[in-house]
């Protein structure tokens, strides 16, 4: 489970260069439990610059962060060390990877470089709803 967020009325954030993997993780959001406003970037880099605005104090601080690892450009796994190497950023926000890729190294990768938690992402939308769902307490909290 991701570690509780110390910005937890900041917006989810979704990473995903995906066009219909992003609309899935929209719509099924919206069926969660999660209150959060939800906030889609579709690259590492629109990341990146989200967070410099965050920063700046221009943005909200997100409560959690949830990160394919495979894009084009700037990967999930680049996105995130770059996010850890920031002083500000080295244990907040809470960021899980999410793919759909089952592979040891890369999970090994993605928590060696400060990834909170690696996820499969679920098949069908009521899978996907309890899995937005199962981040709610950890919210409250």
């Amino acid at each position: 489970m991701a570690q509780k967020s110390t910005h937890s009325s900041g917006p989810v954030v979704i990473v995903d260069d995906s066009l219909m993997d992003a609309t899935i993780a929209e719509r099924v959001y919206e069926r969660s439990r999660l209150q959060n406003p939800l906030r889609i970037l579709r690259s590492g880099s629109d990341f990146i610059h989200y967070m410099q605005r965050v920063e700046a104090g221009e943005e909200p601080h997100p409560a959690l962060v949830f990160m394919d690892i495979h894009m084009e450009g700037q990967t999930g796994i680049e996105t995130v060390r770059q996010l850890r190497n920031h002083p500000r950023f080295r244990s907040q926000p809470p960021v899980v990877m999410l793919t759909n890729d089952d592979d040891r190294s890369s999970r090994e990768t993605a928590l060696a470089v400060g990834a909170d938690r690696y996820a499969l992402k679920p098949s069908k939308p009521s899978d996907f709803v309890a899995f937005f769902d199962s981040f709610h307490s950890s919210q409250d909290s």
